[in-house]
């Protein structure tokens, strides 16, 4: 059920219209995570999940909150190396990242 205390929105980049920016989000970059309105970054679960299907799909960098570190620690190094993850506080940190 979804959390109604304190407002949020899904990390979605792509919903920016990017063509009226000039800047290109690196096509090797995944992110998951939910951004307050004041743009915090939260995070989320099944992160073993996901950062294991965005290294099936190709993926080489991985932008997520700093919470979520633990998560991936737990995870077997051998099934993520190669995998290069970003640990966030802020969306501005989130955009800094994807745009350079």
């Amino acid at each position: 059920t979804p959390n109604y205390t304190r407002p949020q929105v899904n990390i979605n980049l792509p919903k920016v219209d990017w063509n009226r920016t000039f800047a290109t989000i690196k096509p090797y970059l995944a992110m998951t995570g939910e951004i307050t309105l004041r743009g915090q970054v939260l995070p989320v679960g099944g992160i073993k999940e996901k950062v294991l299907a965005a290294k099936r799909a190709g993926l080489k960098e991985i932008i997520m909150c700093w919470q979520n570190e633990k998560d991936v620690e737990e995870i077997n190094p051998a099934f993520i190396k190669g995998t290069k993850f970003h640990y966030v506080k802020t969306m501005q940190q989130v955009i800094d990242i994807a745009l350079t």
